[in-house]
């Protein structure tokens, strides 16, 4: 909507992949990624901006980071597994009925649901405006 019909100016950061072949159907979008460093424990953001769509997702390096449960982040790298191939999964992932959808978030979801609700119960806790916080 707003590429097509406002045409407003906006940024948009966004972890779905599928959301970059937009820029092949509409000439208003423009996709750009910042470059990032990454090892098995840490990942260092580089602050170069580069054309085109990021190749990969650093979504679960930060959860790591972020101290997720181990339940969660071994479910997102089998996801990630399974997603591999952002470009097909994409065209995938838009043609899937809505149902199939359904079924496999709730199954996934049914599977991290304790472990991401205890992680939450944690992290609300936390008061943000105390120093250290975040390293907590």
């Amino acid at each position: 909507h707003l590429a097509t019909e406002t045409k407003a100016y906006t940024l948009f950061a966004t972890h779905f992949h599928e959301l970059t072949k937009l820029a092949e159907k509409v000439s208003t979008v423009v996709n750009k990624h910042v470059t990032a460093h990454t090892s098995n424990k840490s990942i260092t953001m580089m602050y170069q901006v580069n054309n085109g769509p990021c190749d990969r997702s650093f979504g679960i390096h930060v959860a790591e980071l972020a101290k997720f449960p181990p339940e969660v982040i071994s479910q997102a790298k089998r996801k990630a597994e399974e997603l591999e191939d952002f470009g097909s999964a994409a065209e995938n992932i838009l043609q899937r009925k809505e149902k199939k959808q359904k079924l496999d978030v709730s199954e996934d979801l049914r599977k991290a649901e304790p472990a991401l609700n205890e992680f939450l119960d944690r992290f609300c806790e936390i008061p943000m405006d105390s120093p250290g916080a975040i390293s907590r």
